[in-house]
């Protein structure tokens, strides 16, 4: 009678301790990896935001700007609150042809002579004035021409009527054109370039840099 009460004794005692020795191991083991788990999870979104922020910087470069249209751009960036060195200007020199065709005649050996030419010119109906400024002082200008053909026709005429050294000159200057590039921009700045350039010149558009 003892011995079946005894196995029953240790029956009981073996599948009692195994669960109970096993169930806090467990949940020691599991809280540490719990903790380990929610510290990474709350490390990644602050390295992510950090990885961020040099992206979200952005460069625009708006080119394309004559001198009338840098000042409307320029009275417009104080709009921005740039920071010193987020904005560089960039010019060079365009040779741009207007596409026009200038007649002149050279001046004669005095002033007096040559205003004298001018009048005489005016009463054959040939429009003249005598130029006051630049390399061409002097000259008398006849005609400024949208084709070649025309200026050359303007010539013509002058030589059928005695005035045989007048010049066909192509009108091509040169042109500054300037660039400027926005650097390191944040969002509110990048927003506000691009509503300053839709207002200013909607046909000249930013791209990126």
């Amino acid at each position: 009678e003892t011995k079946p009460a005894a196995s029953a004794a240790k029956s009981q005692v073996k599948p009692a301790a195994k669960p109970e020795a096993s169930k806090p191991a467990a949940k020691a083991a599991d809280k540490p990896q719990d903790k380990a788990a929610q510290d990474k999870a709350k490390a990644t979104p602050d390295k992510t935001v950090a990885d961020k922020k040099p992206e979200a910087l952005a460069c625009y470069r708006w080119a394309g700007l004559n001198d009338s249209l840098l000042a409307r751009v320029k009275g417009g960036v104080p709009q921005l609150k740039l920071n010193a060195g987020q904005l560089q200007e960039d010019s060079k020199e365009e040779s741009k042809g207007s596409g026009r065709f200038w007649v002149y005649y050279p001046p004669l050996a005095t002033q007096s002579e040559t205003k004298t030419l001018s009048a005489e010119m005016r009463d054959k109906g040939f429009d003249n004035y005598i130029v006051s400024n630049d390399e061409f002082k002097g000259n008398l200008s006849l005609g400024l021409f949208g084709k070649e053909d025309a200026a050359k026709t303007l010539v013509a005429r002058l030589k059928a009527a005695g005035y045989d050294k007048a010049v066909v000159k192509s009108k091509d200057q040169p042109a500054k054109i300037t660039a400027l590039t926005f650097k390191d921009l944040d969002a509110a700045q990048a927003e506000r370039l691009k509503a300053l350039q839709k207002r200013l010149t909607p046909g000249i558009a930013l791209k990126g840099c």
